[in-house]
């Protein structure tokens, strides 16, 4: 229920940090993951802001048990929406290998190029960062339209 002031064109860090109206003298509060980096914040100084990032939760690999491995090993299809999504599973498969016959879905470039470093290849990325478009991409990929 809560509605934003302000929502990039773009779904992204850079496009925020490009875009955001009256940044130059702003001060700024980013909290953010430990695996954040500081492009927006860096973005957000060079237009003028005084910006604090300060990590406020970490991101951490969750286990697999047996039957999640599985599954996810049996999957039509994956879909990830961040970088650290693609490695954390790539450290949680423990090296197993995804067969080539599960699709690998990203949602944007630097998602995409995670993908590549955890698993060799990329079978789609969304037309736009977003979940809608995510979710195109995924049809497409399984040519469910």
């Amino acid at each position: 229920g809560v509605i934003p002031d302000f929502q990039p064109a773009t779904a992204t860090s850079e496009a925020l940090g490009e875009t955001l109206p009256r940044v130059s003298g702003a001060r700024a509060l980013l909290p953010v993951s430990n695996l954040a980096d500081g492009r927006l914040a860096e973005s957000l100084r060079k237009r003028g802001a005084q910006v604090e990032q300060v990590v406020a939760y970490e991101t951490l690999c969750e286990r697999l048990d047996v039957e999640r491995r599985r599954q996810v090993l049996a999957a039509d299809a994956i879909t990830f929406t961040s970088a650290s999504t693609a490695r954390n599973l790539a450290e949680a498969l423990g090296g197993a290998a995804l067969s080539p016959a599960v699709k690998l879905v990203s949602i944007g470039q630097q998602t995409s190029d995670a993908v590549r470093e955890a698993f060799g290849r990329v079978d789609a990325q969304a037309a736009e960062p977003g979940l809608d478009s995510l979710v195109d991409a995924t049809r497409r990929v399984l040519a469910w339209e």
